[in-house]
C-alpha cells in the first residue's frame, strides 16, 4: 500500500515535499515534519493546479506528488536520502527541474550546507552587483563562488587565483584561464570571469536553465562520458554518490566530492527564505 503523507507525518519524504513546495513559492522549514504550515502549503498548491485540496499526498502518486515534480524514487527511510536516479541526467532544463524538485540534502551534510548558505546570503549585495551585468539571479554567482573559490573575495571567481599580491598590487590569473586581469575589485573580476565563459545578457535564467549554466561552467564530462550527474551541482544530495575527476583528466569512479554542490546550496538558501 502506498504511503500517504498527512498532518502529523514525520518522514524524509515530507522533506522532499517541503523542498518542492518551496521551489514553487512556499516558505517552509525543511524539517521532514508535516505540520500545519506544510498542510496549508499543500492545500494551496493543490488548489492552484486544480486537484482535490485534501492536504494529503500519496508518495509516488499520479496527482499531487507528480504535480510537484517528485517523479524520482522515494527516500530511503534509514538514511533519509533516496537512491540516486540513474535514468534522469541533468542534460536539459526539463531534466534539471525533475532532479531539483526531487533533490534532498543528505542529513550528514545539512549543517555544513546551511552554514555555507548563510555566508552566501550575508554577501548578497556583492553577488547582486556582479549578477547585474548578466541579468542572472544573484544566488547563481554565490553558488559558483563557493565551488570555485570557497567564498574567498580575495581570489578570482574563475579559478581561485589571488586577486592581489602581498603588497596589494592587482594580479593576473596564472591558472586556466591564464592572463585574466588585473582588476581592482572582486566584482569586476567576477564579471570578467563569467564573460570569459560566454555569459551575456539575454541568457535564459529560469530554474532549469540556471542549473544548466552552472553545470556548463564546470564542464559536461560527468554526464557525457560517465553517465552520472555532476557533483558540481548534486554533491551532498540524493542525486550523487561517487565518481569524480581528482585532477585534470584523471577520473576516479570511487572518489567522492567533499564539497556542497550548487543544488545543495540552493536548497540551503531556500530554507533561509530565498526565492529561487
Amino acid at each position: 500500500m502506498s504511503e500517504v503523507l498527512a498532518l502529523g507525518s514525520n518522514d524524509p519524504n515530507v522533506g522532499l515535499v517541503q523542498q518542492a513546495l518551496n521551489s514553487k513559492g512556499a516558505n517552509l522549514t525543511v524539517d521532514d515534519s508535516f505540520g500545519p504550515e506544510t498542510q496549508a502549503a499543500v492545500i494551496q498548491f493543490q488548489r492552484s493546479v486544480g486537484l482535490a485540496a485534501d492536504g494529503e499526498i500519496t508518495v509516488g502518486g499520479t496527482e499531487t506528488w507528480a504535480a510537484l515534480g517528485l517523479g524520482g524514487p522515494a527516500a530511503n527511510p534509514i538514511s533519509g536520502v533516496s537512491t540516486p536516479s540513474t535514468n534522469v541526467l541533468g542534460t536539459s532544463a526539463a531534466n534539471m527541474l525533475i532532479l531539483f524538485n526531487s533533490c534532498k540534502v543528505a542529513s550528514a551534510h545539512l549543517a555544513e550546507t546551511q552554514s555555507i548558505a548563510k555566508t552566501i546570503l550575508s554577501n548578497q549585495a556583492r553577488y547582486v552587483d556582479a549578477a547585474s551585468s548578466f541579468g542572472c539571479p544573484w544566488w547563481v554567482i554565490g553558488c559558483l563562488h563557493s565551488l570555485e573559490a570557497s567564498l574567498d573575495f580575495s581570489t578570482f571567481l574563475a579559478n581561485g587565483d589571488p586577486l592581489f599580491n602581498s603588497a596589494g598590487t592587482p594580479l593576473k590569473t596564472v591558472d586556466v584561464p591564464a592572463g585574466l586581469g588585473p582588476f581592482n575589485n572582486w566584482e569586476d573580476a567576477a564579471v570578467a570571469s563569467l564573460q570569459q565563459e560566454g555569459w551575456k545578457r539575454g541568457m535564459a535564467w529560469d530554474l532549469g536553465s540556471a542549473l544548466l549554466h552552472m553545470r556548463a561552467y564546470n564542464g559536461t564530462a560527468y554526464e557525457t562520458y560517465h553517465g552520472i550527474n555532476t557533483p558540481y551541482l548534486w554533491s551532498y544530495t540524493n542525486h550523487y554518490t561517487a565518481g569524480k575527476y581528482v585532477s585534470d583528466g584523471q577520473w576516479s569512479s570511487s572518489a567522492v566530492s567533499e564539497e556542497a554542490g550548487c543544488a545543495a546550496l540552493m536548497l540551503g538558501l531556500q530554507s533561509l527564505g530565498v526565492t529561487l
